[in-house]
């Protein structure tokens, strides 16, 4: 490794204009609010310190920008100038490396946030855009790999998985990913915001480290903390972004920005990065949207008692089409369990099933088990009950191969949203749904499912070569702009919970609430701060099926929901409970559980200023 040329910052406070120090070792320290970031010129670190806070971080001054299967590393730092730009400082310096001609560092020490980037300057594809990580080899040690030294203990991650697991040790391995991620059992919500917080346990300050990105930038598939690709028993450390060889560089690219700033909590540093990206980034998220009662209105679902029936029927689900019990006949079943017991509500939700099967990607009624779906929803519909059907997102079951996205061998994977002639078949599928033109089902919205089957990973192509979030918000921008074309006040149900999508959701679901815990309310409440933050517009349904309750008042989870969204009831009659390591069994639900249920329904109408008497 090559000693560090040239120096960088002064003190805080001299206007500056080109200073050009002459090594690491003449810089002093840089003061914010709450940190100090000062330079270690032995180890090329930035040694960024919290004021009046246990809390530290040690970073090297250069990030690798990988290309598919080679490492960019490190050769020599040139050029360091220093300006003042306002009340912030402007490090700008050179680095040589071995996959790129040059790239150019800017790094802004602001008064409340620090800001980093660079620009790769050459040809290329990349792979991974590292920040405070690289590769560098020196004969003096063996050690090839720079990373973060942390001085702090934990690693909180917005991104919701099936574990429950929010909180991580520095050396864990900490994803955030457009697709989806068996690592901890798979992803619970669809994406995330882009941000981690770290915190030495015990003491008040959380650090935080977002993406600074802009609407069209979002081609990445991966938000990592600690990739560790060398599988050392300690990660280096450091964030990156995976664009799996996918983005070509000819000439020069900019790097995301990481944005490093500070708060007293871990939810609140999610919401304050979020917030500099509708002030910098242009980051349009509706936050006084004026929504229709109705959105607020309770649900009901059928897909538990589907999952249910299932069970009761084959003791196992196992392999088991729950999809037959979609029906006209046993929703008109399940409506009259439920005025029976005065419990009304103000949305169903038509699950998986309702299509005839092998039409998952092009959506057509299945006729056997929904005789006239468009007279049952336009008779709900004069009830004061609206009508959601459920749909899926990245389906290709009955489209043809030329619409689909591919892998490296040929093989479709999912629809392809770039293609014109999908967009074309996905317009018109959605138009079948909820237009109330001949032929059409009328329905009052959607209920988007498999959100995180959008397709990630090296060697994929699709039409136009768009991936990351940008394929995701190309699909959902296509469904919500043709829904609204024909209804204005047509539902989009989402379980994203990126920002950058926050203009597209209606309402935003907690999705399948599986839990290790006993009961799913602190998973729920999770979800639902997450979801705030992302979709502060939306309202939540609380979207549950009571499966993994273990308790005896499992019920009890129905009224925790007032405190937190739009209450969703997935049950009629049977209830199944259902999760690893314990013994299955179904139990009918009580008139205790119905009552349960009418109240909580009875307090959200009142809420929303409407009579609570059932209507027959």
């Amino acid at each position: 490794m090559q000693p560090a040329s040239s120096g960088m910052l002064l003190d805080h406070n001299p206007i500056l204009e080109n200073i050009m120090p002459q090594t690491m070792a003449d810089l002093k320290p840089i003061t914010g609010r709450w940190y100090t970031a000062s330079f270690h010129a032995p180890s090329r670190q930035i040694r960024i310190t919290a004021r009046k806070s246990r809390f530290s971080m040690f970073v090297p001054i250069i990030s690798a920008c990988d290309q598919p299967g080679q490492r960019d590393v490190h050769q020599e730092l040139l050029d360091f100038r220093v300006r003042r730009k306002g009340a912030t400082t402007v490090l700008t310096f050179t680095e040589k490396s071995a996959l790129w001609d040059r790239k150019d560092y800017t790094i802004e020490f602001g008064p409340d946030r620090i800001r980093y980037f660079y620009r790769v300057h050459g040809k290329g594809a990349v792979s991974r855009a590292y920040f405070f990580r690289s590769w560098f080899k020196d004969a003096s040690t063996v050690e090839e790999e720079l990373g973060v030294v942390p001085g702090f203990d934990t690693v909180f991650s917005p991104a919701v998985n099936f574990f429950g697991k929010e909180y991580y040790f520095p050396g864990d391995t900490a994803l955030m990913t457009v697709g989806d991620s068996s690592q901890l059992w798979g992803q619970g919500l669809a994406s995330s915001p882009f941000c981690f917080a770290f915190n030495d346990r015990g003491d008040r300050l959380w650090a935080w480290a977002g993406l600074g990105v802009r609407a069209g930038q979002y081609t990445f598939e991966e938000f990592t903390w600690n990739e560790n690709a060398t599988k050392r028993i300690f990660g280096a450390g450091g964030i990156d972004c995976n664009y799996n060889g996918k983005l070509t560089v000819d000439g020069m690219w900019e790097s995301p920005h990481l944005i490093l700033g500070a708060s007293d909590d871990p939810y609140r540093a999610v919401e304050a990065h979020t917030a500099v990206l509708e002030k910098e980034y242009g980051l349009k998220l509706p936050r006084k949207r004026k929504n229709p009662d109705w959105w607020s209105s309770p649900i009901f679902c059928g897909w538990g008692e589907q999952m249910s029936l299932g069970f009761r029927d084959h003791g196992n689900v196992e392999g088991v089409d729950v999809a037959k019990y979609c029906t006209q006949v046993m929703h008109d079943e399940w409506l009259e369990i439920l005025r029976k017991h005065r419990i009304r509500p103000g949305q169903i939700i038509i699950d998986a099933g309702w299509q005839k099967p092998g039409t998952g990607g092009d959506m057509q009624v299945d006729e056997s088990r929904w005789p006239d779906l468009r007279g049952w929803i336009e008779a709900r519909r004069s009830e004061g009950i609206r009508t959601i059907l459920w749909m899926m997102d990245w389906l290709r079951e009955g489209v043809p191969d030329e619409e689909c996205i591919t892998d490296a061998q040929g093989k479709c994977l999912a629809v392809d949203p770039t293609n014109p002639a999908y967009e074309a078949r996905l317009r018109a599928m959605v138009r079948r749904l909820v237009s109330d033109q001949p032929g059409c089902f009328n329905a009052d919205g959607v209920k988007i499912d498999g959100e995180m089957g959008c397709p990630t990973g090296p060697g994929l192509k699709n039409h136009e070569n768009l991936w990351g979030m940008e394929l995701q918000r190309r699909w959902m921008k296509i469904v919500h702009d043709e829904a609204k074309r024909w209804k204005s006040d047509a539902l989009i149900g989402t379980f994203m919970a990126s920002p950058y999508l926050g203009d597209l959701t209606s309402v935003a679901r907690a999705a399948d609430l599986f839990s290790i815990k006993t009961s799913p309310e602190d998973t729920m409440r999770h979800r639902a701060r997450i979801l705030r933050i992302a979709n502060p517009a939306s309202p939540i349904d609380c979207d549950h099926t009571y499966w993994y309750d273990q308790r005896d008042n499992w019920i009890d989870i129905m009224p925790a929901m007032l405190k937190i969204g739009v209450p969703c009831m997935y049950h009629a009659k049977y209830v199944w409970h259902k999760r690893p390591f314990a013994w299955p069994y179904i139990e009918e639900m009580t008139p205790e559980h119905y009552a349960v249920v009418r109240r909580v329904f009875d307090t959200q109408w009142k809420r929303l200023g409407r009579k609570t008497k059932s209507r027959r």
